[in-house]
């Protein structure tokens, strides 16, 4: 007995080079990128292009630009961007802006609002200026007298 096998030859999506099923990508077409068995033009939100394939961001990342937990580009809710890295709270010499943490300038030690609004400064027995005020250490016997 002879038994005949038909085969059946589908066309694969619009964007696929080539495919498993008719929308399940294996391959895309041109400069689409493959993101699980679709081509897009642009890696969606968290993931990034590494080739001409979109990869999941580390898990601490909302978006990021490569696999490291060190490579975030925005953070999730609730989290804060600094260095790359996505942090709950901003360490010490630090401040929040936004969603970032941004570091303090000197003479601040830390800071709050803004890089130069010093909640505690560098230098003692020194002149220095701390959020526009000039403070003196004078060694003793001076003081300070009203007029």
């Amino acid at each position: 007995m002879f038994f005949e096998k038909k085969i059946i030859i589908k066309e694969c999506g619009s964007t696929c080079a080539t495919c498993t099923a008719a929308n399940s990508c294996v391959t895309c077409k041109g400069t689409l990128l493959y993101n699980y068995g679709q081509c897009v033009p642009n890696c969606p939100s968290g993931t990034y292009q590494s080739g001409n394939q979109c990869l999941n961001c580390h898990t601490t990342c909302k978006t990021c630009s490569g696999a490291s937990s060190s490579q975030c580009t925005s953070c999730p809710s609730g989290q804060y961007l600094k260095a790359g890295e996505c942090v709950t709270i901003c360490p010490t010499g630090f401040y929040i802006s936004g969603t970032n943490c941004l570091p303090c300038q000197s003479p601040c030690t830390t800071c709050q609002t803004t890089a130069t609004t010093c909640t505690h400064c560098s230098g003692s027995n020194n002149l220095y200026n701390c959020n526009h005020f000039i403070i003196f250490s004078f060694p003793l016997p001076f003081y300070f007298q009203k007029y």
